[in-house]
């Protein structure tokens, strides 16, 4: 009788044991799970020391899988006590079509590389995070591990940041002058060669050998090294595009700042250069007074001299001519500033005999004269390589007059 409950105990221990593992008709086996949908259907963990193959009949890897597969709990292959849904000790085989859906925390690989060293066996460990991140965001690496390196051809992004707050930096320095070497700087077009795009389709490599825009990295490494890669594995040279804005955007200040510099040293200049043209419209307007009165009291002791002489014709009638210089017009030169040459346009009366447009300096030095030959409205153009870059004055002086004076700005 004893024997007899014995063996009922010890069935009905075997029947529940293996009710845990269902087969169904179409070859679904459940572990766990009375009715598997999926070719293995597991509820709760599962340790595996060998190769699994699921849909297929001998398999070659630590897990090869064909057709669908749904765990519900941790999956450790040559890990006896997983931590995550699928923690693999070994290879893995993905087929062609794999796809991941991340919904969560995504995928963490981690490799672990044994080397000798020392005459002793050591180990490195790395990792590669790949999340599907909340909001669609998707994230390679974490902040206890970063993704070093990532070759791609073309990266499509609608916001691309960087790190840059300014308490994960040290050694911070103002930027010094970039305009020098930016000028040593050279721009090319170019297309990548066939080779590179070996393993494209044809579609692909046309859509890919656009013309392209930038620096070669050979001659941008002897201006700027900071901004070029080198390959450890290949060689191959890579720049830092995106820190090139820093050092236009320094550049262009410097520039902003030269200019306003220049702009004010000009409008000193021009404002000194009209205090002293009237200055100097003054004096000669003293000068005129001055000659009239000469001329007119000589005039006069001639003629008290010749009254006795009677029908004299040797005496001849002293009168002040005057040329109507107040009808010369003198207009702003174009294009004012200038760099290369510029046009002065002048209106000179016919009654003019000798007529010039004279440059001076912010000292009042005369730099040239050109003589104009032509009546009426003329142009007269002053070439920017015979002087040095600043503000000039330049008037006409037709017969010993001068007209209004005008300014023009030459840059260099």
């Amino acid at each position: 009788m004893k024997k007899s409950l014995l063996i009922i105990a010890i069935m009905a221990i075997c029947c529940h044991s293996f009710s845990q593992v269902t087969v169904i008709s179409n070859g679904n086996v459940g572990v766990g799970v009375d009715a598997p949908t999926q070719k293995l259907h597991v509820a709760g963990n599962s340790y595996f020391n060998g190769n699994i193959g699921v849909g297929v009949s001998s398999p070659s890897q630590k897990l090869h899988v064909v057709g669908n597969t749904f765990l519900n709990g941790n999956l450790g292959i040559g890990v006896l006590n997983p931590t995550y849904k699928l923690q693999v000790c070994g290879n893995v085989f993905f087929g062609e079509n794999t796809s991941f859906l991340m919904t969560s925390w995504g995928l963490n690989i981690k490799q672990t590389i044994e080397y000798m060293y020392g005459g002793q066996y050591q180990s490195a460990v790395s990792y590669c995070d790949l999340y599907g991140y909340r909001n669609n965001h998707l994230r390679i690496g974490n902040s206890g591990s970063r993704a070093n390196i990532i070759y791609t051809y073309a990266l499509n992004y609608q916001t691309l940041v960087q790190n840059s707050d300014a308490r994960l930096k040290e050694n911070i320095k103002t930027c010094p002058s970039f305009l020098t070497k930016l000028a040593d700087i050279k721009t090319y077009t170019y297309n990548y060669k066939n080779e590179y795009f070996n393993d494209f389709t044809d579609a692909q490599r046309q859509e890919a050998q656009r013309t392209e825009f930038g620096f070669l990295a050979q001659e941008l490494q002897k201006i700027f090294p900071e901004l070029v890669y080198e390959d450890d594995s290949t060689g191959i040279l890579s720049i830092n595009y995106v820190s090139m804005i820093p050092i236009l955007t320094s550049a262009i200040n410097e520039l902003r700042q030269e200019k306003d510099i220049q702009q004010n040293i000009a409008e000193e200049q021009e404002n000194g250069l009209q205090k002293e043209m009237e200055i100097l419209k003054k004096e000669i307007e003293a000068l005129k007074t001055a000659l009239n009165a000469c001329c007119k009291t000589n005039h006069a002791k001639s003629m008290e001299g010749d009254e006795g002489a009677e029908g004299s014709n040797d005496v001849q009638d002293f009168k002040l001519i005057e040329v109507d210089v107040d009808a010369m017009k003198l207009y702003q030169n174009a294009p004012n500033p200038f760099n290369e040459s510029t046009a002065i346009q002048c209106y000179i009366p016919e009654m003019v005999k000798k007529a010039e447009l004279c440059v001076y300096d912010m000292q009042g030095n005369r730099l040239q004269c050109l003589l104009v030959s032509e009546r009426g409205t003329t142009s007269v153009r002053i070439q920017g390589g015979q002087l040095a870059a600043g503000v000039y004055t330049y008037l006409l002086i037709g017969d010993g007059k001068t007209s209004e004076a005008k300014q023009m700005i030459l840059t260099k």
